[in-house]
């Protein structure tokens, strides 16, 4: 069952599911399953190009964090009592989003890394209730999507609570810049944001799970139902 999907734009693109399921397709070829060394439920699955080599990082139950190193998964060391369900990169660092503690919803995660091990953010930033996913455009910028509708912007330490008018848990964040922002969540929630109102996009009513795309806008949503569907056409402002 797929649970996330992420793609590069030049022909690579991986999705992960339930029980440590992994699946890679490169040049538009077949779709290939890949080991993981994991049974854990893989909830989120992301990367960057950092000086023209591709990080791909997958995270879900359980703390688990793993780096594909070719064809290979290996795992990183990260706190267990945290559940990961986003991951998002840029140039400078990754970010794993999720929740710890026993409540419903737990109390947000927020670890990164530099290249290294992940470590917990948490103590610089305020990561309130739990992070379902995030967005880094740029090296010192974090967008995050969780409960209850609940967005907030990170600059540095700063923290901005974004309103949406969701009030259904946000489960995705992506978007090709400032003025192309899409959120996604339960209930068939798909919001966009051209730079200055938040805008429904028709997704149906089903619960959303993740959503990610291309530099180019091309963009595909992971459904509860096991669906992985392109994003239908939103008018669009140039960033």
């Amino acid at each position: 069952i797929p649970t996330s999907v992420w793609a590069d734009g030049t022909g690579f693109a991986v999705v992960v599911g339930y029980e440590g399921a992994s699946y890679v397709r490169e040049n538009g070829g077949a779709w290939t399953a890949v080991r993981t060394g994991t049974d854990a439920d893989l909830l989120a699955v992301g990367g960057r190009n950092r000086d023209g080599v591709r990080e791909v990082y997958a995270g879900g139950a359980r703390g688990t964090l793993l780096r594909l190193a070719g064809t290979t998964w290996e795992k990183i060391a990260s706190p267990e009592s945290v559940q990961v369900f986003g991951l998002s990169g840029n140039a400078a660092r990754v970010w794993a989003l999720g929740e710890t503690g026993g409540g419903t919803p737990g109390e947000g995660a927020i670890l990164r890394s530099a290249g290294g091990p992940f470590t917990d953010a948490c103590p610089e930033v305020a990561c309130g209730g739990a992070v379902y996913d995030g967005w880094a455009p740029v090296p010192n910028e974090l967008w995050t999507a969780g409960a209850r509708g609940e967005v907030v912007r990170y600059v540095g330490a700063q923290a901005e609570w974004i309103t949406t008018g969701a009030r259904e848990d946000l489960t995705g964040i992506w978007g090709t810049g400032i003025r192309d922002l899409f959120v996604i969540g339960d209930a068939g929630t798909c919001l966009h944001f051209d730079g200055t109102a938040w805008k429904a996009v028709d997704a149906g009513e089903r619960d959303l799970r993740s959503i990610s795309g291309l530099p180019s806008g091309e963009a595909w949503i992971v459904g509860a139902d096991r669906s992985i569907r392109p994003l239908g056409p939103v008018p669009r402002l140039a960033n």
